[in-house]
């Protein structure tokens, strides 16, 4: 074994808004530190509960930064920007599957075992080009 010994892991905990906000109004008051031993009270990190202080300062006007409002559109219009330039490229694709599905009349149509071609559909054997692949 190493010298140095293994930390257990914790899992991630998540806190709602209002607990966040509650915890940074017991260190905060009219600006005041009330009391700095809430972090070990509350069963977080001082970090974690500076970091949600520091939000709450933000969300109020009194320190510049993005405020939570401002941060859950963000993360919204993030995620349509990420959809929006994923749409193209699954038409593309859909629209090369369609092409070349359609270049037979019967896409479905095999040939039969024991005969001169192979069991794939016709359809592919004869499509020149055609980037669709069997599974």
């Amino acid at each position: 074994m190493s010298g140095m010994e293994e930390k257990p892991t914790r899992s991630r905990r998540s806190f709602t808004d209002g607990f966040k906000c509650d915890a940074a109004a017991m260190v905060h008051v009219d600006g005041k530190i009330v009391d700095v031993d809430v972090a070990e009270r509350l069963g977080v990190g001082e970090g974690t509960l500076g970091n949600w202080v520091r939000q709450a300062r933000v969300d109020r006007g009194e320190r510049a930064g993005v405020s939570t409002t401002e941060r859950e559109v963000l993360v919204g219009l993030r995620r349509e920007n990420a959809r929006l330039r994923m749409e193209p490229e699954l038409l593309k694709r859909a629209t090369g599957l369609r092409r070349c599905l359609s270049r037979d009349s019967d896409p479905l149509r095999v040939s039969l075992p024991g005969r001169p071609n192979d069991s794939r559909p016709q359809w592919h054997a004869r499509s020149p080009g055609c980037s669709h692949t069997e599974s």
